[in-house]
């Protein structure tokens, strides 16, 4: 049973790259992303041989010239690396590996083609292998790629520099880059020419990147090169072994690649943006959408009174003959603005649309968050029918067909019913009057007290009942709306109403996405959760254990 804590991790390893895969697939982080985590957690040192056994990986790294062959040569005892001003390693990586172990064995997933390997029989550093890096100054993209394939099976790094070349900033550069993901031991080589001076300085720029308590480790492969530490980096790998044991050696590592997974996941919630942040372009958006939801609403009531010009008043004979089929006229007037409704938001209010969505993402891009979420969400709304075109439509329709059937002011319309009514009532109310007054005075002249009517009666009578039609009927039609005023001004509601329905409807997909990145944070949360409690249960090492441990 392994009680590694590598072993204990799968669990949350499986819940991440699953949370990695959803969070990919909802366009929150990139495909290069999500893979990150099988990246950090795919290749270990115990993975380097097919059979489990291995050795203690002890890779040297630096610039060229500053002496790492010579290094490996005087540690091993005998001349295994070459020494030269174009080494094999300047353009590869050499494995010094003893011969116990079989290279045939070593992972595939290795770059072993374009690795030398060279085979040793030196009995005492059995459980050593020394991986002999290319040179870190090297320009060569090749060897980079290479250094990389190699990094996660190495346990230990030796860093080698010497009195001229420890501030290179190449070496300088990947060293910070990779800080505690390795056990490191500082080497200033070439000490013959070197001074206490350049010591210190080396020591100070370790420091200030981090390294509390650096080991540096003073050798010199010349022939006379006088007194070194070179008997201390021997102890200090062969006493490590022996008192600690390989197999703890080897799990140094893991502590790194936990802080590599957390460093992962702080990222992934950097580049998510957050509930916060989502909530802030939230707002800014609001200002964005009500800006440009009032120039559409402009630019809709400007095509509105393109389409529905203004009526002129009718002269009072032709309010009077249009009276009659006035009813006819307004049920055509109607069938003509809806007709009208699709001609308004054909394809320019949906090109203003779309350069106010590509707005919105532009003013999300800006602010360094994720695009394809929100872009996502409104695929997703229009394939649920909600689509903002529609949406427009919808409401030019509904106001219209709600103004027609209460055309005008609510003052209006009962001025118009009562108008209507008084043009029936009057008329009658002034012929029952004509007639009460005839059989009055019919009455009256029979028994002597009157004349009987003549013409003029009869002309006032009919003049007084034309009038009682007449002038009701008049104001009637004066305050009676026309129907073409009347469906423009329901299409300038309507206009108005569109821009809030469509504040809305962005509104609820900005929900939706701060909703979706509120849900993968709490995901991701509890994730890093139960890895730090993974971590804080794994094998513990002192803190800031930058280099195997050893008596100065």
């Amino acid at each position: 049973m392994d009680l590694s804590p590598t072993a204990s991790l799968t669990p949350q390893l499986d819940a991440l790259r699953d949370w990695a895969g959803k969070a990919r697939e909802d366009g929150w982080i990139s495909a290069e992303h999500a893979a990150r985590p099988g990246e950090v957690t795919s290749r270990h040192g115990s993975d380097l041989f097919a059979d489990g056994q291995r050795p203690l990986i002890v890779a040297f790294f630096g610039g060229t010239g500053v002496g790492k062959s010579s290094l490996i040569n005087r540690l091993a005892g005998k001349p295994i690396a070459r020494v030269g001003v174009e080494r094999p390693t300047s353009h590869g990586v050499t494995l010094y590996l003893h011969e116990q172990y079989r290279p045939d064995l070593l992972r595939s997933e290795l770059p072993v083609e374009k690795t030398r390997i060279i085979t040793h029989d030196r009995s005492r550093h059995h459980l050593v292998a020394w991986l002999d890096l290319p040179d870190i100054d090297s320009t060569a993209e090749e060897n980079r790629r290479l250094v990389e394939r190699w990094l996660p099976c190495i346990d230990w790094l030796v860093y080698v520099v010497s009195p001229e070349r420890y501030r290179d900033e190449a070496g300088w550069r990947y060293l910070l880059d990779r800080g505690r993901r390795h056990a490191w031991i500082f080497v200033m080589n070439h000490w013959d020419r070197g001074r206490d001076e350049q010591l210190e300085d080396f020591r100070s720029r370790l420091q200030a990147a981090g390294f509390a308590n650096p080991h540096i480790l003073r050798t010199s492969c010349a022939p006379a090169g006088g007194k070194d530490d070179f008997d201390q980096l021997q102890r200090l790998i062969n006493g490590a072994i022996k008192e600690y044991g390989l197999q703890l050696l080897q799990e140094l590592g893991i502590q790194a690649r936990f802080d590599d997974l957390l460093a992962w996941i702080a990222d992934c919630r950097q580049t998510m943006g957050g509930t916060e942040r989502w909530d802030e372009v939230h707002r800014e958006v609001e200002t964005l959408l009500a800006a440009g939801m009032e120039k559409l609403s402009a630019r809709l009531q400007a095509d509105i009174r393109r389409a529905i010009p203004e009526t002129p008043s009718d002269p009072l004979p032709t309010s009077i003959i249009r009276g009659f089929g006035k009813g006819i006229r307004q049920r055509e007037d109607v069938a003509a603005v809806a007709v009208d409704v699709d001609d308004l938001v054909g394809t320019a209010v949906g090109s203003r649309l779309r350069n106010l969505e590509s707005g919105v993402v532009n003013l999300i891009q800006k602010r360094h968050l994720p695009t394809q979420p929100l872009r996502r969400a409104l695929t997703r709304q229009r394939e649920e029918g909600e689509d903002p075109v529609a949406i427009i439509r919808t409401a030019l329709e509904d106001e219209m067909a709600t103004a027609m059937q209460r055309p005008g002011t609510p003052l209006r319309r009962l001025g118009v019913k009562i108008t209507g009514m008084l043009a029936w009532v009057l008329p009658l109310a002034a012929a029952l009057y004509v007639v009460y007054r005839t059989l009055a005075g019919y009455q009256a002249a029979i028994r002597g007290r009157a004349e009987f009517f003549g013409v003029n009666f009869v002309i006032h009578s009919l003049l007084l009942i034309l009038l009682a039609w007449f002038i009701p009927r008049l104001v009637h039609l004066r305050l009676r709306p026309d129907p073409g005023s009347t469906a423009r001004r329901g299409l300038m509601e309507g206009s108005v109403v569109a821009g809030r329905r469509l504040r809305r409807f962005y509104g609820r997909v900005l929900d939706t996405v701060t909703a979706e990145c509120n849900r993968h944070e709490k995901r991701l949360a509890e994730i890093e959760r139960d890895i730090r409690a993974v971590k804080r249960s794994a094998l513990e090492y002192p803190e800031n254990f930058i280099a195997p441990p050893g008596k100065e």
